[in-house]
């Protein structure tokens, strides 16, 4: 019960209205607009392992889900090798390690979580409206905005910045912190800097956990000439490298640019565009045109300036549904001595805009679709009818299945199941993995298709 009031707060605060206060996306088809209003609860977008809270700071214990909220004075606490991914409204990433323990709270600046033990890695929005403040017992952070890791224990916080700006504090003094930095801070000493890190040492290796597969397939027009190397595409590649996103090799999405799926998919063809993401295994694709033409030119008293413009249509498309859960289209200019050189500025300048908005947007709209209601097929391989019904049995006492689990065919000992489902084909294989009788092996995951095969009896 728990679970589905959480799905219902959650959804009610993605209610759109154009006067309320919270962060809108616009420019977008396939969804409804929507704001995420408040910005005292967080989304759990992603669970492995045991994740426990406890509502309000009391005595009952629940067990975490995707889909689930964690709201003002909640506690959090991920037991051995589990963690947990939250959003906040925002798009704002937080995620927590294994054994960790943390509290959601205000307080002046705006939203506090405090940190009693463990570790987490956050990536935060600098144009935040309120501010986020995260507190230790030997140590607070305020961030202006940027990625960062913290570790506490009773004894030391250790925090290790990448990027963006903020305040190390304790009762003993501050230091204002530097991206590429770490940071030491313990009870009655004031924070200081422990070193200077290196780029290997900023790649938070797991910061990577819950996020998405990509791939990205932009066609390039320069005064109609195709440029062999997307400007934009690459920019958005690494842009959502640097934000953790799964992508997919530039070199497999070579061998597929001239096909025709490719072709109608950049036209605007949305079951070509998923053919593509599903080929290469991909959760979502974004894809599009961008192209440039002339405007004109100024003369001055040295040199001739010449402008153009650039143009760009881009698709944020399901693989799995061909559902656009983002779309843009803008338009740049850019001025340079040559139409060719000033096209290519008016491109950058689009794909330095269009990169940072989808590292921040895409989590938010891909969440909302996750976690909506949907069809989940199942393929069982290496059963018999016997471990077939005890499976669909198992599945009906999964909270958010219940009664819709719907098979729809047995041949060749592989059955095929169809569940309506609240939340990820990814939190729906972990409620599989826990089948005592029949045991069982998942051997393939996408949004809207688990496969797995039923293990040998010895």
């Amino acid at each position: 019960m728990n679970k589905y009031i959480s799905i219902l707060i959650f959804l009610l605060l993605f209610v759109s209205f154009k006067d309320c206060c919270g962060y809108n996306i616009e420019n977008q088809e396939g969804m409804d607009d929507f704001t995420f209003s408040s910005d005292n609860v967080l989304l759990v977008t992603e669970v492995k392992g045991t994740v426990e809270i406890y509502p309000g700071g009391g005595d009952e214990r629940v067990l975490l889900k995707t889909g689930d909220t964690i709201s003002l004075k909640d506690i959090l606490k991920t037991e051995e090798e589990s963690k947990v991914k939250l959003l906040f409204s925002d798009g704002s990433v937080l995620k927590i390690a294994p054994d960790s323990s943390c509290e959601l709270n205000t307080c002046e600046d705006g939203i506090e979580l405090k940190v009693s033990s463990g570790k987490i890695w956050s990536n935060i929005r600098s144009d935040r409206k309120n501010k986020i403040v995260f507190v230790t017992d030997s140590a607070g952070f305020r961030i202006k905005g940027g990625e960062f890791e913290l570790e506490a224990s009773n004894k030391e916080t250790i925090l290790t910045v990448s990027s963006g700006e903020g305040e190390f504090s304790n009762s003993s003094g501050f230091v204002s912190v530097k991206e590429k930095t770490r940071y030491s801070a313990t009870s009655g000493k004031a924070p200081s800097e422990v070193k200077k890190i290196s780029e290997d040492e900023m790649k938070f290796t797991w910061a990577n956990f819950g996020n998405p597969r990509v791939m990205v397939v932009i066609e390039e027009l320069n005064l109609d000439k195709p440029n062999l190397v997307s400007a934009m595409e690459s920019a958005i590649n690494s842009a959502l490298s640097d934000a953790y996103y799964y992508l997919v090799d530039p070199v497999q999405i070579n061998t597929i640019r001239q096909s025709d799926e490719a072709k109608k998919g950049v036209a605007g063809d949305l079951l070509s565009a998923a053919t593509l993401g599903k080929r290469l295994q991909s959760d979502i694709i974004i894809i599009g045109k961008v192209e440039t033409e002339y405007v004109g030119e100024m003369q001055t008293s040295q040199n001739k300036i010449i402008t153009s413009q650039a143009r760009c249509d881009i698709r944020v498309v399901i693989s799995d549904t061909a559902q656009i859960i983002l779309a843009k289209k803008l338009t740049e200019k850019g001025t340079s001595l040559s139409s060719e050189s000033a096209g290519m500025k008016a491109i950058e300048k689009i794909a330095r805009e269009i990169s940072k908005e989808l590292v921040w947007e895409i989590p938010v709209k891909y969440t909302v679709v996750s976690n909506s209601h949907r069809a989940i097929q199942l393929v069982i391989t290496d059963c018999n009818f016997a471990s077939r019904d005890r499976i669909i049995q198992y599945l009906k006492t999964i909270p958010c299945v219940g009664e819709k689990v719907y098979p729809r065919s047995f041949e060749n000992s592989i059955a095929i199941l169809d569940v309506e489902y609240i939340g990820t084909s990814e939190s729906l294989s972990d409620e599989l993995m826990k089948i005592g009788d029949p045991g069982v092996e998942i051997t393939g995951i996408t949004m809207n298709r688990i496969d797995f095969k039923v293990k040998s009896e010895k």
